[in-house]
């Protein structure tokens, strides 16, 4: 198994190059985590927002089975 060798990127720091395969990495982990924490922050709003359209969707579909009932009753 050969040893990882890698480069520092010119004018972009926090980023390295892998020689063997030229792919470029991000070598700032404490950004990586910002990231991870704000995407699931994304996603949990998300998933409020399909709750609450959800929960829109109910209210109507209440609102107008109480309009059939009070239609047959009155």
């Amino acid at each position: 198994m050969t040893e990882k060798i890698y480069a520092k990127v010119t004018d972009a720091p926090g980023y390295i190059r892998d020689l063997q395969n030229q792919a470029v990495l991000n070598s700032d982990s404490a950004s990586l985590q910002a990231y991870k924490a704000k995407r699931g922050k994304q996603k949990e709003l998300l998933g409020s927002i399909n709750d609450i359209n959800n929960m829109k969707q109910e209210i109507q579909d209440i609102k107008m089975l109480m309009q059939r009932i009070l239609e047959k009753i009155g």
